[in-house]
């Protein structure tokens, strides 16, 4: 690494020195040694690293004081090992899991299922409205959303057709949802 990168990060935080000097690799990146790591010096306490990891909705906390450790390089080692013990230990939600979640305000019993009603003028000016179970997709999934008409397949045929199609976008979904983790961090990665 040159010089320039070692000035700018004792400027910035000599913390980023202490963990590229013990993993000298060339794969070392400055913005993901801090990743769930915070540098406090709470309230009536001797400074240290208060580190902060959730998984599946649980939050897990833990301090290492620069005291308790042995001073800062010590804490910082300590922390970062904790941290990277508990990211391979505890596994994120999957996407699948993720977008299948019923949010609080849901009236269907489905993610990404609504009952609408589309109503059109005609030129002549009559109103024209037919009632639908609609399946919407994912973010991020290349699908369109599917209507069931309810004069079609009746009111619980085209809401468990809905239901279905649902199913089966969410079924597109790969890969594990960790929005905020660096990708070094995520699961299967290192």
């Amino acid at each position: 690494m040159s010089i320039d990168f070692w000035q700018t990060a004792l400027q910035s935080d000599p913390t980023i020195c202490i963990q590229a000097m013990i993993n000298p690799d060339e794969s070392f990146d400055p913005a993901h040694a801090m990743y769930g790591i915070r540098l406090m010096a709470l309230k009536g306490r001797a400074p240290g690293y208060l580190v902060k990891i959730e998984r599946r909705h649980v939050g897990y906390t833990q301090w290492f004081g620069f005291a308790l450790c042995g001073g800062q390089a010590a804490a910082l080692i300590a922390a970062q090992a904790w941290r990277d013990e508990q990211t391979r230990r505890l596994e994120p939600l999957t996407k699948q899991e993720f977008v299948s979640q019923i949010r609080p305000n849901n009236t269907s019993g489905a993610a990404g299922v609504v009952r609408t009603t589309q109503r059109t003028k005609k030129r002549s000016g009559q109103i024209w409205s037919a009632d639908y179970w609609v399946a919407r997709p994912p973010r991020g999934i290349k699908v369109g959303a599917r209507y069931f008409s309810i004069s079609r397949h009746g009111e619980e045929g085209a809401k468990m057709l809905a239901f279905a199609a649902r199913q089966e976008m969410e079924t597109l979904c790969n890969g594990y949802h960790a929005p905020h983790v660096p990708e070094a961090f995520q699961l299967g990665a290192g």
